[in-house]
């Protein structure tokens, strides 16, 4: 609303200005007892062990994985398009997200889902959803939807 401007700037410097002593504190400890150094350790071999099931799983098929991501963009053949097949990976109890919210342009949206390797809270369950995906590119199969 008009004049409420000034008022929500104030609130967000007062705030969003610096970090919370509380959370500075923790870090500044974290840091200086190797604690943080233990943290990163531990992720970066979580995601290293991550991205080699999903090397695994998807071999032979066409994605895009950057070093050190948590997430891949699988490309998808004809005649798959991103939101038909999220949906139907989804009936098969894999959740990913189609290329429209990801999207920075009108036009065509690009035939691929994001798929999240961080998600499953266990690399047993994030395999189990990687066969699945790759399995549903090998049937080709688009069950859920029907032609009227």
């Amino acid at each position: 609303p008009e004049g409420a401007l000034e008022r929500v700037l104030g609130a967000v410097r007062a705030s969003r200005w610096v970090t919370p002593s509380l959370t500075a504190d923790v870090a500044a400890r974290w840091i200086a007892d190797g604690t943080a150094d233990r943290i990163l350790t531990h992720r970066r071999t979580e995601v290293a062990a991550r991205q080699a099931l999903a090397r695994s799983a998807l071999s032979g098929r066409d994605y895009a994985l950057a070093p050190g991501s948590l997430f891949l963009w699988l490309r998808l053949p004809e005649p798959w398009r991103s939101m038909e097949f999220a949906a139907e990976a989804r009936s098969r109890g894999v959740v990913v997200s189609g290329a429209a919210p990801f999207a920075s342009e009108r036009g065509e949206l690009p035939r691929a889902v994001r798929v999240c390797l961080g998600g499953p809270p266990t690399r047993a369950l994030l395999e189990t959803g990687l066969r699945r995906l790759a399995a549903l590119l090998a049937d080709g199969a688009l069950s859920s939807l029907s032609v009227v």
